[in-house]
């Protein structure tokens, strides 16, 4: 069963942020170099929230390449300041790279994939060596998910597949193909479609509200496979494009799916 929901990125500082008044999920989203991430985790803290902290940048400074070169002394400053803080489980998983394999494919260093995901597993045993009670997790495409080695240390595997360029039927591919290559005990976020790169349109939520539907059944029919829902992106972004408080349809579907994953019941 699904533990949390959480809309993708809502406590990163900047843009990215979603309004405290606004949400109804259960997971935020920090950056471990936010001025504000202590007072964010209080926050969570007190309102009964669990926590995914982003910490690409900090064991891949050269992100987003995934050229693993830690900073030790900073990296364990850094764990100093968090054991005074992380006194239970509010931290539930640590994120250590956002579609690596793309970003890697024509970079500069010349990875093979292979090595990508090297790179990944020795990150997230660097990240289970300090934390151990968190669990360490990677978001990527559907395709990536689905075509390049998975790092086995790695807990959490957040797949990305948006109704905008991705047929449902591809959706179901990319899902049970994740389902049949990760290991027993790892888990799949579920990044599903909150976001629509054009103005959206009524035809566009009733397709996106569609799209979700295909996602809500795969993960209420494989409750054991999914940890988490994550819905990309909730605040619309200019330039960037328009999430789920631009698509009242769209925002009324996730919401009451987060509700559900909240309380504890089926879709």
């Amino acid at each position: 069963m699904p533990q949390f929901f959480g809309y993708f990125g809502n406590g990163y500082h900047g843009p990215w942020e979603r309004p405290a008044a606004t949400l109804t999920d259960n997971l935020l989203w920090v950056n471990w170099d936010d001025q504000a991430l202590f007072e964010k985790l209080e926050v969570a803290r007190h309102e009964g929230r669990r926590v995914i902290v982003n910490v690409s940048t900090l064991i891949f400074p050269s992100y987003p390449s995934t050229t693993f070169s830690l900073p030790a002394v900073e990296f364990n400053d850094w764990s100093d300041q968090w054991t005074q803080i992380a006194r239970d489980d509010l931290v539930v998983a640590f994120l250590i790279a956002d579609e690596p394999w793309r970003y890697n494919k024509n970079y500069p260093t010349g990875y093979t994939m292979q090595q990508v995901s090297d790179n990944l597993h020795r990150a997230a045993l660097a990240v289970k060596a300090l934390w151990s009670r968190a669990n360490v997790c990677v978001c990527a495409s559907g395709y990536e998910m689905v075509s390049y080695p998975l790092p086995a240390a790695v807990d959490w595997l957040g797949m990305y597949a948006y109704s905008y360029n991705t047929h449902w039927l591809q959706l179901y591919y990319y899902f049970h193909a994740l389902r049949w290559r990760k290991t027993a005990t790892q888990k799949i976020m579920a990044v599903a479609d909150a976001y629509n790169k054009l103005a959206p349109t009524v035809q566009d939520e009733q397709r996106i509200w569609d799209y979700n539907k295909s996602w809500m059944s795969l993960v209420n029919g494989y409750k054991d496979d999914v940890v988490a829902v994550c819905p990309f992106l909730y605040q619309t972004m200019p330039g960037f494009g328009y999430g789920a408080e631009s698509m009242p349809l769209v925002r009324a579907q996730l919401d009451r799916w987060a509700a559900r994953i909240v309380g504890g019941a089926s879709v």
